[in-house]
């Protein structure tokens, strides 16, 4: 038969058909390099369904641990079940891989391979993902009103941000100039790296700043009491972080560490809610230092995402910690789906805090909640869902001497359009 078809190549050079078919012979003779070549014809045959991938990147020639690689799906939903299984080795070759699949398959796919981004295939492709270095440049105009639509706040920004790849190692460097109406120009920035040190570790670290703008809350608040001199928090941000992928799932470990200025503090001079004489003062310096410890797996079909937050907010002025901050706080939250169902178990506890600042009105108790939820999806578009709050009634205050709300429950419906 190869003998025949090439005869009919040589009659005919332009006789796609007969290459494609003389490509899978090939293939299964395990003669790679002409099979391969002669396969490619499959795009100009006139009773080959697929379609080619458009794309301005040039095709994989050899694995590189340094590329972001797009694996497109030319065929139907069963090769792409049945190849699969080779997705989690494949991903351990390159730097970034992107599959594009049936959307179907997504969520399943999803479960075993944790490290690969799936898309679907209609969706849009946006090949800058794929370029080792790209530069964004913006300018953004924000006007914030309040609820009567009297009172205005009004920034314009200019910001930048540049991320690559140097040697292996992944860079971002950013920069925000803000021009603001109340409180003149300032600038924030940024500055982050990760490195691969092994096909299932990656290490982190970030440094940076951030300003948080007093809302029209606290501005009214204060004009009422004649305090116009309240300034923006400002902050400077250390993080460092290790993700490893175990056996059981992916483990997650974040130290951070923040010194804020001219920090917001609540200040009620007679401590009488009753009165209307409180409003904000910036409160020095406060030092956050914190360990996070997150961990992701799967059992029996549900999606388990888990962690545990240690942290100390410690006022300069005082060396106390900060009221209402609990030191510790845990979250367990399961998700699992079954064709268009969709359930959520989340618990979530924090420990007690101090209730003030000073210290002085003694602590808050620590509590736990149980959150449950689920929903049916009719359609893409339109879906039912059941919410069950603080489904053990506990009874808790986030303030001392304020109640919050006991279990609630609510029904809905949710229509994209």
């Amino acid at each position: 038969a190869v003998y025949f078809l090439k005869r009919a190549i040589e009659i005919n050079p332009n006789d796609y058909e007969t290459k494609f078919v003389l490509g899978q012979i090939q293939l299964y003779q395990k003669n790679f390099v002409d099979g391969w070549k002669n396969y490619e014809s499959r795009w100009l045959c006139n009773n080959f369904k697929g379609k080619a991938f458009s794309s301005s990147k040039s095709l994989l020639t050899e694995l590189d641990k340094t590329k972001k690689i797009l694996l497109w799906s030319e065929q139907g939903i069963g090769d792409q079940i049945m190849y699969g299984g080779l997705l989690n080795e494949f991903s351990k070759l390159c730097k970034k891989l992107t599959v594009r699949i049936d959307e179907r398959l997504i969520p399943l796919f999803e479960k075993k391979n944790r490290t690969i981004n799936f898309i679907g295939q209609k969706e849009k492709i946006n090949e800058t993902d794929f370029d080792f270095s790209k530069l964004s440049l913006g300018i953004s105009n924000t006007v914030d009103k309040d609820l009567s639509n009297s009172k205005n706040i009004k920034h314009t920004d200019v910001f930048t941000q540049w991320q690559g790849l140097v040697r292996d190692n992944e860079i971002s460097v950013g920069a925000r100039l803000i021009d603001h109406d109340k409180f003149s120009s300032h600038t924030t920035y940024n500055f982050n790296w990760a490195r691969d040190i092994s096909a299932v570790t990656r290490v982190n670290a970030s440094y940076g700043s951030a300003t948080n703008l007093p809302d029209h809350y606290k501005n009214n608040l204060n004009i009422s009491q004649s305090q116009t001199s309240l300034k923006p928090e400002r902050s400077n941000n250390i993080e460092l972080g290790l993700k490893t992928e175990l056996e059981q799932g992916d483990l997650q470990l974040k130290i951070y560490k923040s010194k804020v200025k001219d920090a917001f503090s609540y200040l009620d001079p007679d401590n009488d809610w009753t009165t209307s004489n409180a409003y904000y003062v910036n409160d020095g310096v406060v030092n956050i230092t914190g360990l996070e410890l997150s961990f992701g797996s799967e059992f029996f079909g549900w999606d388990i995402d888990s962690s545990i937050d240690f942290n100390k907010a410690i006022a300069a002025s005082t060396n106390l910690q900060k009221g209402r901050r609990p030191n510790r706080s845990i979250s367990i939250n399961l998700n699992k789906s079954s064709g268009k169902w969709q359930r959520n178990i989340n618990w979530t506890a924090k420990s007690w805090a101090w209730d003030k600042d000073n210290h002085s009105t003694g602590k808050i108790g620590g509590y736990g909640l149980l959150n449950l939820s689920t929903s049916y999806n009719f359609t893409d578009d339109l879906s039912i869902y059941l919410n069950r709050n603080n489904a053990l009634d506990k009874n808790y205050e986030m303030a001392k001497g304020y109640n919050t709300l006991g279990k609630t429950t609510t029904i809905g419906l949710t229509y994209n359009f």
